[in-house]
């Protein structure tokens, strides 16, 4: 099991960065509206080009996804599930997620994970982590997470599960702790008093993984 003094060493460090917790803060902003056209283009472009979700030639996928998320709303919605993740609901939450890849995947030939991880993770921060390269590394270190010749629905499908184990792991040794590093978090980024903003324990973990795992 990860080292809690660890965990939050590395909240500590990403909270350093200013336009890190700017883009958190807008984000979340962006996200806090209304489904319509223009709204969903804004956040389609925000976690394409700001989290980089979609790099390179991949980046012409923008108007597909725009034309999916905004074409299935209303189904996409219904499957948005807003839950904290713990292994006792986490077949529901894999239920949607799965439900949700079909509608934001069709005609798009590519494995898009990240951009879908984070896309879902921002419309229910408490129940879809983030995956990406750096997490998935990290994972696999105390979940023996193996990913070799997956597809990248299957890939985030054991990202959710490792989730969960961490997070059973963590509120083993201490009930509380996910409450704790949510707070921890929040009073770190007091260098930046306007870009403060209250996290959910998916995105407090996310920043442990994606800095250890970039080292």
């Amino acid at each position: 099991m990860p080292q809690i003094e660890e965990i939050k060493e590395k909240i500590e460090e990403y909270n350093k960065h200013p336009e890190w917790l700017a883009l958190d803060k807008l984000t979340g902003e962006i996200f806090n509206n209304e489904g319509d056209t223009y709204n969903i283009a804004k956040q389609v472009l925000i976690i394409s080009r700001g989290w980089k979700g979609l790099q390179g030639e991949a980046v012409r996928y923008e108007k597909q996804f725009l034309k999916n998320i905004t074409g299935y709303w209303n189904e996409i919605t219904l499957n948005i599930i807003r839950i904290p993740l713990t292994n006792n609901n986490i077949e529901e939450i894999i239920d949607k997620m799965n439900n949700l890849w079909n509608l934001f995947f069709r005609n798009i030939n590519g494995e898009y994970s990240v951009f879908f991880s984070k896309f879902l993770h921002w419309l229910a921060p408490k129940t879809f982590p983030i995956t990406d390269k750096n997490s998935r590394e990290i994972l696999h270190i105390y979940y023996d997470y193996v990913e070799e010749n997956l597809p990248a629905r299957d890939k985030y499908e054991k990202v959710i599960r490792a989730y969960g184990e961490l997070i059973d792991d963590l509120e083993n040794e201490d009930a509380n702790i996910l409450t704790q590093l949510v707070d921890y978090d929040y009073q770190t980024q007091i260098l930046y008093p306007s870009l403060q903003r209250i996290n959910s324990p998916l995105r407090v973990l996310d920043k442990w993984l994606w800095l250890k795992g970039g080292e």
